[in-house]
């Protein structure tokens, strides 16, 4: 089990970390070749980017706890159907998703805060990433299955070739043709486009990976695809509104420069968080499958190692963001812009805080919906996304200014966690 547990959670670690550096290779291209306006603009769209992502796990996450717990109980023609179900449902969202945001593109920009110095940056980032908004849906359907049909390998290898291709269209798009904002956005729209290849290239060619069953579609199928992702999809789209709620406070507080520098530590922060999503989403099939085929013991040990994982990955994450905050700050601060320096470096030592608790949560949810308790991995997900974190934020910032905005991330995982723990 230790040797699965590793194979599983190591390339998933890898492959939701090629992901994640699509908007952090954005974000310091943005920084570094457009400058500090364009980096707010960026900053104040991406929640919708979370969105996307948000419900591509969703529905990657619940046909692939469905379909390893059905292959447990043995019951594989209906596990190939649930796969054929979920990436029908996948593309039709992720296409009406796209032409949508697409029409409405600078309404939500307004709506989002975007003002006249920063509308075009916002419009020209959000614009093309809703024209892409089907492949990051359809992407994160794919590396669900590929790990769910025991290839993690496949989704890291498609998750680390979309990264470098990111890396290399953001020098190319931002530094060689001049595109700004809209070239960074291509750059992350093509490179799920690269990962779908990749793993379509596995899916047709290497029949054994892969086997699918066509069937009609049916309703309860897919309500029960979302209902066992939607814990996961609260999880993921909590990071847009938390982003969002942060943006309008920021703004008030600490106007654009504020918000350039809650970009710098939110974008950071994702790809740490999506360390932790490697581990929940890795174990995954594991305990699905365990659970399923009735072996308690087996689906423990899973759960012990994770913790582990997790605990010693947040800790080692938050002594090197501590020590090295000033470093990092000046990564993203080409212009040494000592207010940006000066309001980064107090939020990072400040809400980094919050990765000692972060994966443990993270850890608890996934493997609740595992096991297909999605009330209870619901109701976890709910209090760190919602129910705490807008009154906490507003509650800390009015007493504490800027470091309460900061201190509200930690605060809500502190308080989470103890709930569920007694």
């Amino acid at each position: 089990m230790l040797k699965e547990y590793i194979k599983y959670v190591s390339l998933n670690v890898l492959s939701m970390l090629g992901v994640s550096v699509y908007v952090l290779c954005d974000t310091f291209f943005i920084a570094n070749g457009i400058g500090t306006d364009a980096l707010s603009g960026l900053n104040l769209v991406l929640p919708f980017f979370s969105l996307i992502c948000a419900i591509g796990i969703m529905i990657g996450l619940g046909t692939s706890i469905r379909y390893s717990i059905l292959c447990g109980e043995n019951r594989l023609k209906e596990a190939r159907e649930i796969i054929f179900q979920g990436s029908v449902i996948a593309l039709v969202i992720g296409v009406v998703i796209s032409i949508l945001g697409y029409i409405y593109t600078e309404p939500i920009a307004k709506i989002m805060g975007a003002d006249k110095n920063l509308i075009k940056y916002a419009t020209d980032y959000i614009g093309v990433i809703f024209m892409f908004a089907w492949a990051l849906i359809v992407n994160q359907l794919f590396m669900s299955i590929s790990r769910a049909v025991g290839f993690p390998k496949i989704a890291m290898i498609a998750g680390l070739a979309s990264s470098f291709s990111n890396l290399f269209l953001d020098i190319i798009f931002i530094y060689y043709f001049k595109w700004g904002n809209w070239g960074a956005a291509l750059a992350s729209g093509l490179a799920p486009c690269l990962a779908i290849i990749i793993q379509l290239y596995y899916f047709i060619f290497y029949k054994k990976i892969f086997k699918i069953e066509i069937t009609k579609l049916k309703i309860k199928k897919i309500v029960d695809i979302c209902c066992l992702g939607f814990p996961s999809f609260v999880t993921e789209v909590s990071t847009g509104v938390v982003m969002a709620c942060f943006n309008f406070k920021i703004l008030e507080l600490s106007g654009n420069i504020g918000i350039a520098a809650y970009s710098i530590i939110a974008n950071i922060a994702i790809v740490v968080a999506a360390m932790f999503t490697g581990v929940a989403q890795g174990i995954q099939p594991l305990i699905s499958f365990n659970f399923g085929a009735g072996k308690k013991e087996e689906v423990n040990q899973v759960c012990r190692y994770a913790y582990i994982t997790t605990t010693s990955m947040s800790l080692l994450a938050y002594f090197l963001f501590y020590i090295f905050s000033k470093e990092i700050i000046n990564v993203f601060n080409s212009s040494n812009n000592l207010e940006l320096t000066s309001i980064a470096d107090v939020g990072i030592k400040v809400y980094y805080i919050c990765l000692i608790f972060m994966g443990a949560n993270m850890i608890t949810t996934s493997i609740l919906a595992s096991k297909a308790k999605s009330g209870k991995s619901f109701m976890l997900s709910l209090c760190r996304a919602i129910l705490f974190v807008v009154p906490l934020l507003y509650l800390l910032s009015k007493y504490f200014g800027i470091i309460g905005v900061w201190a509200t991330i930690p605060v809500t995982e502190f308080i989470t966690i103890l709930i569920f723990l007694f």
